[in-house]
């Protein structure tokens, strides 16, 4: 009988021992879980992308009651920061800079001089936030589009001229993908819409207002980037 016993614990404990032995090879042979349609379930994309830009920005007038006013394109460069609240759209908050001058074609005498002149150097900023809509697609490009509200602040470097701000808004649309790990790329254009509404001066300096607004309007510019972004 203890015999019979002994054999039996034996027999059983031997069975534990290969049980234990085996389990971990069977865990490493189980296959993912999959959606429905055949789809692996896969690690969640990064909420956070930083995007960095660069490319050439252009337009930029306004008629004024001396003549026109001209912010001619120039190099700018572009920097966002932009969380995924949703698996396809973003909250994303965007800095624009545009190192320019101001010139102006003027209808008559302005100053002691007629036409066409340079009155300062110039930088632009915008900074926008609003909400960017992505489509995604089983290539390797994905388009996106958005629109965005916020400030915009000419910046002259003369004294004689002081800085103006006001609201802009702003529409975009473009391509992004990856490129290897967290690293991808992007192409963008935006239309920049500085929204000047009321009657007056602009760029007054020490000496008073010597550029007149003759009535609300808006200066549209737009810019063609391309660059990296970095999601994390």
């Amino acid at each position: 009988m203890l015999f019979r016993l002994a054999t039996a614990s034996a027999r059983w404990a031997l069975l534990a021992v290969a049980l234990w032995q085996a389990a971990p090879a069977a865990r490493a042979q189980v296959a993912p879980p999959t959606y429905k349609g055949g789809l692996t379930l896969t690690k969640p994309p990064a909420p956070w992308r930083f995007d960095l830009v660069g490319g050439r920005q252009f337009f930029g007038r306004l008629d004024l009651i001396q003549g026109r006013l001209r912010i001619p394109g120039s190099f700018n460069w572009s920097a966002s920061l932009s969380y995924g609240w949703r698996s396809d759209n973003r909250f994303t908050v965007t800095y624009v800079n545009q190192p320019s001058e101001l010139r102006l074609n003027s209808y008559g005498p302005f100053e002691g001089l007629v036409g066409d002149r340079r009155l300062t150097d110039l930088t632009v900023h915008y900074i926008l936030a609003g909400s960017i809509q992505e489509f995604p697609t089983d290539g390797p490009v994905q388009p996106f589009v958005g629109g965005q509200l916020g400030l915009v602040v000419f910046d002259p470097r003369s004294a004689r001229f002081g800085s103006e701000t006001r609201m802009a808004a702003s529409l975009t649309g473009g391509f992004r993908g990856n490129l290897t790990g967290p690293l991808g790329w992007k192409v963008q254009t935006m239309l920049l819409m500085p929204i000047l509404w009321t009657e007056g001066g602009l760029f007054c300096g020490p000496g008073g207002c010597s550029i007149g607004l003759a009535g609300g309007s808006a200066i549209l510019q737009m810019n063609a980037n391309a660059g990296l972004t970095v999601s994390f």
